[in-house]
């Protein structure tokens, strides 16, 4: 997947992987409502200390704003992608959507003893369980290229190529894009079979990273730009602080409660 090199041709395979994906969360709606929702679910639970674990996640899952500007800058009619109705928004509006559905039926389902993976919570691995993780295994892998190739294209035209230009590097362009590939395969790899719990460190990077690259680095330069016009009552400038305060808040609480729950877990198992 990572050999792939042009965005016009990581797509049609990601499309692909989101089909899979949906299919088998098909599969897990129809066996969650197929007996009833459970008895276990509260609006509120007693463990509140815990909620922002769910926020870094959510972090993690609902954005990757180095994709969404690469998508920008390789279409034909960049302009329609922030339209009112463009496809950034029928594409967070439809992720939002999915992930509000899933969430409610699965916790309404099992409450909190849920697992982090929609499909593991089925008590039997029949036929259909089955083949909803295989589908899953095939959409995380469909889909990988496209999370890789702005880390691949930064490493490549940011640091490989100006590299080799100046003379610190020996070789040639193709050959350090052989090498950034497989090592970037191969890394997160490793840290994908090494990590014990996965979700708690998804939540700490998401926490960290994408709440910084996706809301408060957009909203301070959504600021500067309108430095001189604010608007009526300055709403753009008490819109973009309010943003900023709740993302600040929602990130630290994430990053905090997911750096001690990775350090009990550690400490107690």
């Amino acid at each position: 997947m990572n050999m792939v090199k042009n965005l016009a041709d990581i797509a049609p395979i990601s499309i692909v992987g989101n089909i899979l994906l949906l299919a088998a969360g098909l599969i897990g709606i129809v066996y969650a409502l197929k007996d009833g929702i459970g008895d276990e679910w509260t609006t509120i639970g007693p463990n509140v200390e815990l909620y922002p674990k769910f926020i870094g996640v959510v972090f993690f899952s609902m954005c990757s704003p180095g994709v969404i500007l690469a998508i920008e800058h390789s279409m034909k009619k960049p302009w329609n992608y922030v339209k009112m109705c463009g496809i950034l928004n029928w594409g967070i509006t439809f992720l939002v959507i999915i992930h509000i559905f899933v969430g409610a039926i699965g916790y309404l389902k099992w409450g909190p003893t849920a697992l982090g993976n929609f499909i593991r919570n089925h008590e039997t691995l029949d036929g259909p369980t089955l083949a909803a993780l295989i589908m899953q295994a095939l959409a995380i892998y469909f889909t990988y290229g496209l999370q890789c190739y702005m880390p691949i294209r930064i490493l490549n035209y940011s640091y490989a190529i100006p590299a080799i230009e100046k003379g610190t590097c020996k070789g040639t362009p193709f050959l350090w894009d052989l090498i950034i590939r497989f090592g970037i395969t191969i890394i997160t790899c490793i840290l994908a079979a090494a990590i014990p719990k996965l979700d708690l460190f998804t939540g700490l990077v998401g926490g960290i990273c994408i709440s910084t690259l996706a809301t408060l680095i957009p909203v301070i330069l959504y600021i500067l730009v309108h430095h001189e016009d604010f608007g009526k009552f300055k709403w753009r400038l008490i819109l973009g602080i309010s943003m900023f305060s709740i993302a600040f808040i929602a990130a630290v609480c994430a990053v905090t409660v997911n750096l001690i729950l990775i350090v009990k877990y550690f400490k107690y198992g």
